[in-house]
């Protein structure tokens, strides 16, 4: 091996190893994204490399300033290239993105034909810190009809970060998150995304109140629906011991 290609190989394993070290610690990182015709195609084995991206990592999108931009979109939008009216686009050539929050992200160039006919386009799955927990909807009877749910959930804690997992046959149920009203109800709200993968992942992104329901026949009526109260994983503050909150 020449002297050149070892000092590569070095090079490529000191790279590996820290970011292994930075991942193990929870340590933030800066990941560039090299903004370019057909990103969609090169980022994945780019982001293989980085390994799973946490909350709190930044990304940094590189291109020639005037020629692209950078705009956050949600699904739709980055399957179909669709700039929404009040979207902010970055132009400065070095834009920085921080992931504050687990989840999906979409990023897409808003610039001419740029998304569409040039794929630039990006996908990004945040992975939330360690503490967050996958919760199997049902224990071991899943997602499915006359089991009552409520005192499921009821036993739970569930904390912003944290993610649903239902499990269920596909084709037979659905799953749709609602609000408390609909879930009551069993009301299947007019614009709704049903989740129908038969494992459906469902990250908790904020704090309060939210219900789940199946929306195919009589599904929700036969017990398939559920409540829950999300807390935002901040400290609580200490409790004295006369066991009132202290306030600073």
């Amino acid at each position: 091996m020449g002297s050149k290609t070892l000092c590569i190989f070095i090079f490529i394993l000191i790279q590996t190893i820290a970011i292994a070290i930075a991942q193990a610690a929870g340590t933030p990182r800066t990941i560039e994204v090299l903004w370019r015709f057909n990103v969609l195609t090169d980022f994945p084995a780019s982001a293989a490399h980085h390994g799973e991206f946490q909350v709190g990592d930044e990304l940094l999108f590189k291109y020639l300033p005037g020629k692209h931009n950078v705009i956050e979109v949600d699904k739709n939008g980055f399957e179909n290239c669709i700039v929404p009216p009040a979207a902010k686009a970055l132009t400065s050539g070095e834009d920085r993105i921080k992931l504050t929050t687990p989840g999906t992200k979409w990023f897409i160039c808003g610039i001419g034909p740029h998304c569409k006919d040039h794929a630039m386009k990006i996908q990004v799955d945040v992975k939330g810190p360690s503490n967050h927990k996958d919760i199997i909807v049902g224990y071991e009877y899943g997602w499915t009809k006359n089991y009552n749910y409520q005192p499921w959930a009821n036993e739970q804690i569930f904390n912003v970060g944290d993610k649903l997992v239902f499990n269920y046959k596909k084709g037979k149920h659905n799953v749709i998150q609602v609000d408390e009203t609909s879930y009551k109800q069993c009301i299947v709200p007019p614009k709704h995304e049903a989740l129908t993968s038969g494992h459906d992942e469902v990250i908790l992104k904020a704090p309060g109140g939210v219900g789940f329901i199946s929306g195919i026949g009589k599904d929700c009526k036969k017990g398939m629906k559920f409540f829950i109260n999300v807390g935002d994983n901040k400290p609580k503050p200490p409790v004295s011991k006369t066991g009132r909150k202290i306030v600073s």
